[in-house]
């Protein structure tokens, strides 16, 4: 395994040149006040910081009627150490399914990925974009999360891995998008199994290896813990009606008035709702619930790990006997 990670470290600079580093471009021209402006009112920040998180509120709904793939956020995150081995099945004895690495403190948008039997055994790593691998992604904090979607026996734990596949469509011209580009069909997230606090370990071991890696935590200790620390922004979708503060954890609660310019501070978290203060540059701070997650289960809010270099917050209750 040692080998396996200086192979991929050594491949950093095929992945700095590989074209999938370079992010889009968004066009226009934002001033500090706009940014300002989308932080405070709790919307997610137009420009990332070396980094990407959850973006989009998608239904099923909107799966049906487009070629989107509801994503699966399961019942936490699972943080990622640098050189990750995904299992078939919540067995050491088991074929490993795929290698993951990515470097920490690395402005890099690909990680390397080893799916066939051959390359995984002799760690040869193909640079794939990161967000297709991973949930929410920002190196210079050591931070690279994938969905947990089961719990298994003996600290394993089941992820979504290849948060999104495309292919090409079948329908030639017929399928180009209203901007003229190709489209892609979407499939579903591929899952595999990792055992908890499985980082580096023996001859890579380190006294400065970050607390979190190979470490799980539950979505409410994520929200609760990272939230207060970072803020949450709402994901682009979700309507005024779920972006309300109530007086109750309940969707019939009556509404909390709230002024614009503010950003929710996460207090408390319980079930789907988290108890926030609103905060501006008044001296009104209103407490109320506003629900982070929907009935089935997608998230509405997420924590903004935007420009953040530190590592996460664990808590009590990360590991997964802690569910």
């Amino acid at each position: 395994m040692l080998i396996q990670t200086l192979q991929c470290f050594k491949r950093a600079t095929l992945l700095r040149l590989c074209v999938w580093l370079s992010r889009p471009v968004r066009a226009g021209v934002l001033s500090l006040g706009v940014l300002i402006g989308a932080y405070t009112a709790g919307i997610h920040p137009v420009l990332a910081l070396n980094g990407f998180s959850p973006e989009n509120y998608i239904t099923p709904h909107m799966v049906q009627q487009t070629a989107a793939v509801l994503p699966q956020y399961g019942q936490g995150v699972f943080y990622a150490p640098p050189m990750l081995k995904i299992y078939a099945a919540p067995n050491i004895a088991s074929p490993l399914k795929a290698l993951v690495c990515w470097q920490p403190g690395q402005d890099a948008q690909s990680v390397g990925l080893a799916e066939a039997p051959a390359a995984i055994s002799s760690g040869s790593f193909q640079p794939v974009q990161a967000r297709n691998v991973f949930l929410a992604y920002y190196p210079n904090a050591g931070i690279a999360i994938l969905p947990v979607v089961a719990y298994g026996e003996n600290d394993w734990v089941e992820v979504a891995y290849l948060q999104r596949k495309a292919s090409p469509p079948s329908g030639g011209d017929s399928a180009l998008n209203a901007q003229g580009a190709s489209a892609v069909v979407a499939e579903a997230a591929a899952t595999g199994w990792v055992q908890v606090n499985e980082s580096d370990s023996g001859a890579n071991a380190s006294a400065q290896t970050p607390a979190h890696y190979g470490r799980m935590q539950s979505w409410q200790s994520f929200m609760r813990l990272n939230g207060r620390k970072n803020g949450v922004y709402w994901l682009s979708g979700v309507g005024s009606y779920a972006q309300a503060l109530r007086r109750e954890p309940e969707d019939t609660a009556p509404l909390v008035p709230v002024t614009a310019a503010q950003h929710p501070v996460v207090m408390h978290v319980k079930g789907n709702w988290m108890l926030v203060e609103m905060r501006d540059f008044g001296q009104k701070h209103p407490m109320g619930w506003l629900r982070w997650r929907d009935e089935q289960g997608q998230l509405l809010m997420f924590v903004n790990f935007a420009g953040v270099t530190q590592a996460p917050l664990l808590g009590v209750g990360s590991q997964a006997s802690a569910h």
